[in-house]
């Protein structure tokens, strides 16, 4: 099939994407530096876009990160390390993203996929302005893998300070929900634990266990699987914010971190006011021993709830 016949099928088809491709190689190289940068993934359905800035002031680089994922942290700012302005200089250089300035190209027959918007403004005044959805200028594979490397230490740290930021605003009121997910190794055959608990009428079935039980370690062998709605006062919400106050579970709020062959662990609790979740199979402190008190009372609830189904029918 001719290149010109190849293109001319994708255009009909709808294949190839629409628009302008921008200045391209005739574009001219601007050495001036960088001065403002502000770049945006628009992710597919599913909440994982964001937007990046760098202001270049000096030699100082400010950096603003807003991700939709993240919604709750709100736009973040930080400063970043010496010789970022330099990095980031190298970076438009490398990929000559002056070839770019222009480039406006969609594809109208995508309905999901993704997209991306680029501006940037040089010390000379001069700006660069590219836009595609689903649609890509040559060579932005490679600049996003580049950009992305950069920018991912310096951003790393702004989302912790975030994090830590809002641990220490803590949380208020009572503990209202709780779900917690443990799988052994994750293999066939080991222990599994996964509880959603509630109470106050947050959840209509307010117990809801899936446990199986292979060692022993907190119920007798076998498997547990209900999901009812039993008395507030059996759910024992207070002596599970009792072990979470306990462990200072605060701390861990947006963890994340993962190691090979660890345990996994997940974790939700939703108070009044504020909210906390955990998730990995690196633990953080105090993890064993909130597991072990955990575990045991959800084991607790649990032989409680069957005496209670025992003495009041399947039937609720």
């Amino acid at each position: 099939m001719s290149t010109l016949f190849s293109s001319l099928f994708k255009r009909l088809s709808g294949l190839e994407p629409e628009g302008t491709d921008g200045e391209g190689d005739k574009a001219k190289d601007n050495e001036s530096g960088v001065a403002y940068f502000s770049y945006s993934y628009r992710g597919s359905i599913g909440g994982d876009s964001y937007t990046r800035t760098a202001a270049v002031d000096g030699g100082r680089v400010t950096l603003t990160l807003d991700m939709m994922i993240k919604s709750d942290y709100g736009e973040m700012t930080g400063e970043a390390s010496p010789g970022f302005a330099a990095a980031l200089n190298e970076l438009c250089r490398k990929h000559r993203i002056v070839r770019w300035n222009g480039f406006d190209k969609y594809n109208r027959h995508v309905l999901d996929g993704d997209g991306f918007g680029l501006q940037v403004r040089f010390k000379d005044g001069r700006t660069v302005s590219a836009d595609g959805s689903n649609a890509f200028p040559h060579g932005y594979g490679d600049f996003e893998k580049d950009m992305n490397e950069l920018f991912k230490a310096e951003e790393g740290k702004m989302l912790e300070k975030r994090r830590l930021e809002l641990a220490a605003e803590g949380v208020s009121g009572e503990l209202k929900m709780i779900m917690i997910n443990i799988s052994r190794n994750g293999g066939f055959g080991d222990d599994s634990y996964f509880a959603l608990l509630s109470v106050g009428g947050v959840r209509q079935s307010n117990f809801e266990v899936r446990i199986k039980s292979y060692s022993g370690e907190f119920l007798p062998e076998g498997e547990y699987n209900y999901c009812r709605t039993v008395p507030d006062e059996m759910i024992m919400m207070k002596d599970l914010d009792g072990i979470a106050k306990k462990y200072d579970i605060l701390k861990w709020y947006d963890y994340t971190a993962y190691e090979q062959g660890g345990e996994y662990f997940q974790i939700s609790c939703d108070y009044e006011k504020g909210h906390i979740s955990a998730h990995g199979s690196k633990h953080p402190d105090d993890y064993d021993g909130f597991r072990r008190e955990t575990l045991a009372k959800i084991a607790k609830i649990t032989e409680n709830v069957m005496k209670y189904i025992e003495e009041n029918g399947e039937d609720e």
